[in-house]
């Protein structure tokens, strides 16, 4: 009778990283950066011996980026609240998109600050930051192109370099309100909804004029 058959490594891999993942958090989460843990550090965390954690990874940072993947994946499904939006939603509309974006990206502050810091200096872990960058960039490029089409966007504002900018602004102002615990913040998030409002909707011909 045969065997059971091994798992893929990628398969063995993302079961491990899901094992290691509670112990990375509470690491993180006591005020630690991830630059400064070590795989030993990380192990002990996890009641794992070093020799299992390199069986699956070559470093640490190989680790993060496996970690970080669905994260992204779920920060990036979360623009969809916003870039789902139908032709005549308001800017009160508009609010209640970015407070979920911002909750949701709240909810993985820890792992989102580990991955925009360590995408400076690590290989694996920049191309991982790099494709939630053009995910993100992808996503509203293609809601400005469709709403400048249908009236729902400012058909006078240069698209591409316009999306260029809030995309960065939007990463780096949700790392640094995350950091100072402001995300959810009411006033935070009427101010982003705010800026974003004037800059693609407040001009197009079919939007609401009004604020509610």
């Amino acid at each position: 009778m045969p065997g059971p058959v091994a798992k893929p490594l990628a398969e063995r891999r993302a079961l491990m990283a899901a094992r290691l993942a509670p112990a990375v958090l509470d690491l993180l989460g006591s005020g630690l950066r991830y630059r400064d843990l070590s795989v030993e550090q990380i192990a002990n965390a996890a009641g794992m011996a070093r020799s299992t954690f390199y069986a699956h990874f070559d470093d640490k940072s190989h680790l993060l980026a496996l970690l970080a993947r669905d994260v992204v994946d779920e920060v990036v499904a979360a623009g969809t609240d916003w870039t789902d939006l139908r032709g005549d939603a308001t800017e009160a509309d508009m609010r209640a998109a970015f407070a979920a974006i911002l909750d949701t990206y709240r909810r993985h502050r820890v792992m989102m600050e580990a991955l925009t810091e360590e995408s400076s200096h690590d290989r694996r872990v920049r191309s991982e930051f790099e494709r939630m960058y053009t995910l993100a960039r992808q996503l509203i490029a293609e809601h400005v192109a469709e709403g400048q089409v249908r009236g729902t966007v400012d058909p006078w504002i240069d698209a591409e370099p316009t999306v260029a900018w809030l995309v960065a602004m939007l990463d780096r102002g949700l790392y640094l309100h995350a950091r100072r615990g402001e995300l959810t913040d009411e006033r935070s998030v009427s101010a982003l909804a705010a800026v974003v409002w004037r800059t693609l909707y407040a001009g197009a011909p079919r939007r609401a004029p009004a604020r509610n």
